[in-house]
């Protein structure tokens, strides 16, 4: 999931930059949910998250479709371009 974003531009016009909605589905996320979608960004494969978090992988599917609904996106690459926006990994 996070590989296709690994080439992405940064953000460079204010349609990129996150916004205080952006911002506000931060703050409704947990902090689980928030480590979880920063690891997957990372890079890691549902397992491997669930392996250093100690969850299950389903827990870990669990915790991203939740983020997917906080954050109004319906899709696994709506959520990284959104976890970019508001600079979950740098």
């Amino acid at each position: 999931m996070a590989d296709l974003l690994d080439d992405a531009p940064l953000p460079r016009d204010d349609a990129d930059k996150a916004s205080p909605m952006d911002y506000s589905a931060l703050k409704r996320l947990s902090p689980r949910q928030r480590e979880v979608l920063r690891r997957t960004l990372k890079g890691e494969s549902r397992e491997d998250v669930a392996r250093a978090l100690d969850l299950s992988p389903n827990t870990v599917r669990v915790h991203l479709t939740a983020a997917k609904g906080k954050v109004g996106t319906f899709d696994a690459f709506g959520l990284c371009a959104w976890g970019r926006r508001v600079r979950l990994i740098r």
